[in-house]
C-alpha cells in the first residue's frame, strides 16, 4: 500500500481569516459594553434623572460625596427655563470648613443658564456652583431670604419649588442629545454592525473551505482552527 502524497491546506487561510474573526467579535462586544456604560453614565451623572432633589423648605441636608468634583445647584419649577430674576435664596455648603459657592445669576440679572425643559418631566435652571476637593459629608443649605432683606426689583419673589443637585457634566454638551449619540448610539450601532459583518465573513470562509477541500475535510479544518492547531494534512485516497 503506497499512499498518495497528502496535501496540506494553505496556511494563509488560517493566518488571515481566523484573527479577523477573533478581533471583530471581541471589538464588537467591547463596543456594546461601552454603549451600556455610556447609558448608565448619562442617566446617573448627566441627565436630570440622576439629580438629587429636595424641597426648598427642606433644603438643610447633609450629603455624602464619595468623590470630589464640581456640582451645580438647580431650581426647578414650571417656567424655570425662562429668563427671570434670581430666586431669593441663600446657598451655602460646609464640610470641615466652608465651601465657596459661586452664584450663576447675579441680583438684577435676568438669565436662565444651563436650563432644561421637558427633561423627563423636569424643568429647571442652574443658580449656583461649588467644588468639593475632598470626599466626605457636607451640609448643603438653601434658605429663602427673609422678606425685607432683599430688593424685590433684583430678585424673584418665588421661593417655592424643588432644589436639584447634579454634577457639572449636566451643564456640558454631554447633556444634549449629541451626548446620547456619542456615548450610546454610536458605539451601539458600530458594535452591532461589526458583529454582523464578522459573522457573515465567518460563514463565507466556511463555505469557501467546504468547496475547496470537501465537506468532511472542511469540518476537520474548521475544528483544527477553533482549537488553535494547524492541520497537518487533508485526507487523501490510497493507491495499490
Amino acid at each position: 500500500m503506497i499512499p498518495t502524497p497528502l496535501v496540506a491546506p494553505p496556511a494563509r487561510a488560517r493566518s488571515t481569516s481566523r484573527p479577523v474573526w477573533w478581533a471583530g467579535s471581541w471589538v464588537g462586544v467591547l463596543l456594546l459594553v461601552v454603549a451600556v456604560f455610556g447609558a448608565v453614565l448619562w442617566v446617573g451623572a448627566v441627565s436630570p434623572l440622576g439629580f438629587r432633589r429636595f424641597s426648598v423648605f427642606d433644603a438643610d441636608r447633609r450629603i455624602d460625596f464619595r468623590q470630589p468634583g464640581t456640582f451645580v445647584v438647580f431650581e426647578e419649577y414650571r417656567g424655570a427655563s425662562r429668563p427671570s430674576f434670581p430666586p431669593a435664596l441663600d446657598v451655602t455648603v460646609r464640610g470641615d470648613a466652608p465651601v465657596t459657592v459661586d452664584k450663576l445669576i447675579q441680583p438684577g440679572q435676568s438669565a436662565a443658564p444651563d436650563a432644561y425643559r421637558d427633561a423627563f418631566g423636569h424643568e429647571g435652571r442652574a443658580i449656583a456652583r461649588f467644588t468639593i476637593t475632598e470626599p466626605g459629608s457636607y451640609r448643603v443649605r438653601v434658605n429663602p431670604k427673609p422678606l425685607g432683606t432683599y430688593d424685590p426689583a433684583e430678585y424673584a419673589s418665588r421661593t417655592r419649588g424643588t432644589i436639584a443637585l447634579g454634577r457639572d457634566l449636566a451643564t456640558t454638551w454631554l447633556a444634549t442629545p449629541w451626548g446620547v449619540v456619542a456615548l450610546v448610539v454610536v458605539p451601539l450601532i458600530t458594535g452591532l454592525v461589526l458583529l454582523v459583518l464578522t459573522r457573515r465573513a465567518r460563514r463565507r470562509a466556511r463555505r469557501a473551505a467546504a468547496s475547496a477541500t470537501g465537506p468532511a475535510d472542511a469540518v476537520a479544518l474548521l475544528d483544527a482552527r477553533r482549537s488553535g492547531r494547524e492541520p497537518v494534512a487533508a485526507s487523501g485516497r490510497t493507491a495499490r
